[in-house]
């Protein structure tokens, strides 16, 4: 396998906003699995956040994509109904070193602050948090360290955060 990815720290300032998990690692919901799109996103973290949080880099490395697509969002409990309005989600992918994704998921219309090709640093701001694509009854930052197969199917793995020595699993504490 591959050892657990550590990041210096959350993707925003816990002084300004508690860490608060609405989906964790494992959680059986909509971060299960999505065989009809290729995806497998058991540790993928849900954080809690008001809109227009600041999110920051986790890790330095280089953007290789930026959505900044829509304002819409999808206030349903029911994942489906937003996928078959088709990919909406603002967000922005770090390439990182090893080949494998950073994606950052949900952010604001208009408030990415990089462009593909840009090298970051850990800390730098990105974006805001907003409610773009399907988000269901909490706004979000959707965050996951993930990889594709070479047949072509999305799969998270697990990571740390450092100044967060807490599990990431889903509880429903």
């Amino acid at each position: 396998m591959w050892d657990i990815e550590v990041f210096s720290s959350l993707p925003f300032d816990i002084n300004e906003n508690p860490v608060n998990i609405s989906q964790g690692f494992n959680w059986p919901w909509s971060h299960y699995t999505f065989p009809n799109l290729r995806l497998c996103l058991e540790y993928a973290v849900d954080f809690a956040l008001p809109v227009w949080t600041k999110i920051l880099a986790v890790k330095d490395w280089v953007v290789a994509l930026c959505m900044d697509l829509s304002n819409e969002s999808y206030e349903w409990d029911n994942p489906d109904i937003g996928m078959k309005y088709g990919w909406k989600a603002n967000l922005i992918r770090i390439k990182t070193e090893c080949g494998f994704d950073i994606d950052y998921i949900h952010l604001a219309q208009n408030s990415i602050k990089v462009k593909i090709g840009d090298i970051i640093k850990a800390g730098d701001p990105l974006a805001h948090t907003w409610k773009s694509w399907w988000i269901g009854p909490k706004p979000h930052l959707h965050f996951q360290y993930s990889y594709w197969t070479r047949t072509e199917w999305l799969v998270t793995v697990p990571f740390r955060f450092k100044d967060y020595p807490y599990s990431l699993e889903h509880s429903d504490l």
